[in-house]
């Protein structure tokens, strides 16, 4: 279970670092991509479980949280996207 969560750091850092730019400049970005991140791979466990254990979809489950709380939380602040 915690590599799970730690694929799910280690993606949102990622994202933030190649679609907003430095980690320092963005740091609610960083905080809502790890949220958004771990919320959708705990929906992929409610969904289907055991299936975030595989490397394509529980990337994809991360991927998808992460930058979907990314887009919001631009939508919801004001924020430009880069």
């Amino acid at each position: 279970m915690p590599d799970v969560f730690i694929t799910a750091l280690v993606l949102s850092f990622t994202l933030v670092r190649l679609i907003k730019g430095s980690w320092l400049r963005y740091p609610g970005h960083v905080a809502v991509s790890i949220l958004g991140g771990m919320v959708g791979l705990i929906l992929l466990m409610l969904v289907e479980p055991g299936s975030q254990n595989d490397w394509v979809s529980g990337n994809s489950a991360a991927a998808v949280g992460a930058w979907g709380a990314m887009a919001l939380f631009d939508r919801i602040s004001g924020g430009a996207t880069s």
